[in-house]
C-alpha cells in the first residue's frame, strides 16, 4: 500500500517516493495493480494517473487499513464509518470516470458493524465505479488488535451472492494451500486476496511438490538467491523504527522523511523479516539458533550468513 499525497506530488519528493517504488517503470509482464491509502479524491486521481504512466495494470483504494497510522492520518478501515461513505464514492467515481484514466480502479474494504451494513456500502462503491471489490472478512477491531478473530466466510459468501455477477475477492482464512480452494469453494468468490501468509510461504499458489520438512528452508533458500540476484546491499544501515517501521541508514533518530518509505522499501531488515517469516523462527533472526532448520541447505544460505555475520 502506497501514500496517494506523496505518490502524486509533482515535486522532487514524489519522484523519489515514485522511484523506490517502481524504479524506471513496471516491467510490462508483471501485472500489478497499485493500491493506495487514499482521504483526497484529486490526490487519489493524480496518483492513479501517475502509477498508470509507470505501467501499472489497475489502482485500488484501500479501505481495510486497521493500522494506527491509518487512524491518524484517516485513511483505510478508519474511513468507512457511514459519515465517509460519500467520500470513499467521491473518490471511486472521479478517478472511474476520468477520461485520461484508463485502467480499472478497485477497491478493498472490511465488514462493517452489521451484514446488512457491510452490503450497503459494497453496493455503493460497485455503483460508483469499482470494477472489482475485496472484501476482508474481519471488522476494524482496535489499534492493539488488528484481528477479530477468524474471518467470516459466512458473510463474505452473503456479499458475494448480493453483488453477483459483480467480481468480489475473498480476503482471511488462508493458511495453507489447501485454504485457498476450500475458501473459494465456500464463498463462491471470483479470486482470493492473501496477505501475511504469503511473508511465510511466498509459494503457497505454486503446484504442490516441496516435501513439508524441507518447504521453509527450500523457500528461504530462493528468496536468498533473489535478494543477490538483484544486487540487494545488506550492510545498509537499516534498522528498526518505532511502530515497526524500517530506518534508512542515514536517517537520524524519528527522522519521519526516511520512515514514510518504510511500507514498501526493499532494505536488510526486510529481508531479515521475511527470512525469519519463512523459517518459522521465533528467536533472532541474527543468532544461530535461527538458522537451525537451515542446516544442510546449499550456498545460498550460507553465504547470506556470512553477508550478514551471523555466526
Amino acid at each position: 500500500m502506497l501514500l496517494a499525497e506523496e505518490f502524486s506530488k509533482t515535486d522532487n519528493t514524489g519522484e523519489r517516493y515514485r522511484r523506490q517504488a517502481f524504479g524506471p517503470r513496471i516491467l510490462p509482464e508483471n501485472k500489478v495493480n497499485v493500491q493506495f491509502a487514499s482521504n483526497d479524491p484529486a490526490e487519489f486521481l493524480e496518483a492513479a494517473l501517475k502509477a498508470q504512466e509507470l505501467g501499472a495494470a489497475a489502482v485500488d483504494l484501500n479501505l481495510g487499513c486497521p493500522q494506527r497510522r491509518a487512524k491518524e492520518n484517516h485513511y483505510g478501515a478508519y474511513m468507512t464509518d457511514p459519515p465517509d461513505w460519500q467520500l470513499c464514492c467521491d473518490i471511486l467515481k472521479t478517478a472511474s470516470s476520468h477520461e485520461r484514466l484508463t485502467i480499472p480502479v478497485t477497491v478493498k474494504i472490511r465488514l462493517q458493524k452489521t451484514l446488512e451494513e457491510t452490503i450497503e456500502f459494497a453496493t455503493l462503491l460497485k455503483n460508483s465505479g469499482a470494477s472489482l471489490l475485496a472484501i476482508h472478512g474481519r471488522h476494524r477491531g482496535s489499534e492493539d488488535r488488528r484481528r477479530d478473530g477468524s474471518a467470516d466466510l459466512d458473510a463474505i459468501a452473503v456479499v458475494v451472492a448480493s453483488l453477483s455477477p459483480f467480481p468480489v475477492l475473498t480476503n482471511g482464512n488462508v493458511r495453507c494451500p489447501e485454504d485457498v480452494n476450500n475458501n473459494l469453494s465456500y464463498t463462491k468468490a471470483a479470486g482470493i486476496m492473501v496477505a501475511e501468509e504469503l511473508l511465510r510461504d511466498p509459494a503457497l499458489f505454486a503446484p504442490a511438490g516441496m516435501e513439508a520438512p524441507r518447504r521453509g528452508v527450500d523457500l528461504a533458500e530462493a528468496y536468498c538467491k533473489v535478494c543477490e540476484s538483484c544486487g540487494l546491499k545488506l550492510d545498509d544501515g537499516s534498522r528498526n523504527g518505532k511502530n515497526g517501521n524500517q530506518i534508512r541508514g542515514e536517517a537520524g533518530e524519528g527522522d519521519e522523511e526516511f520512515e514514510r518509505f518504510s511500507v514498501w522499501w526493499t532494505n536488510a531488515e526486510s529481508v531479515k523479516g521475511h527470512l525469519k517469516n519463512m523459517l518459522g523462527s521465533k528467536g533472532d533472526l541474527t543468532s544461530r539458533r535461527t538458522f537451525k532448520k537451515a542446516e544442510g541447505a546449499n550456498g545460498a544460505i550460507r553465504s547470506f550468513r556470512r553477508r550478514f555475520s551471523i555466526k
